[in-house]
């Protein structure tokens, strides 16, 4: 009964915790390959404080799989936490984008 009271305070610790965040984007964004969404995960033991540093590692994976690459567009964060108790996963999923930079005119010399 002890083990069921545990489970149920564990698992629910994190529930509700993570909120939905709007962010401006830039639109000078244009999209990396043939647009194909790329994927990342990253897991820790005991995932306390633990959502910053693996959703930036997770970003990091999945931009290894789109050379190029810069960030991340239109993406979905997923998390498993407490995963056999003492163990949390971050998967995020996106398109790839990069940021176009603007043509610099050359400066003529007179």
């Amino acid at each position: 009964m002890f083990l069921l009271i545990l489970l149920s305070a564990s698992c629910s610790y994190n529930w509700g915790q993570f909120k939905r965040y709007s962010v401006t984007t830039p639109s000078d964004l244009e999209v990396v390959g043939n647009g194909t969404r790329v994927s990342g995960s990253d897991c820790s033991f005991l995932p306390h404080r633990w959502y910053a540093s693996n959703i930036a590692q997770a970003t990091r994976d999945a931009l290894q799989s789109a050379p190029g690459a810069t960030g991340l567009q239109d993406v979905e964060v997923m998390a498993k936490s407490y995963q056999y108790l003492i163990m949390g996963c971050i998967k995020v999923e996106g398109t790839p984008v990069r940021e176009i930079s603007p043509v610099a005119k050359p400066i003529k010399k007179k």
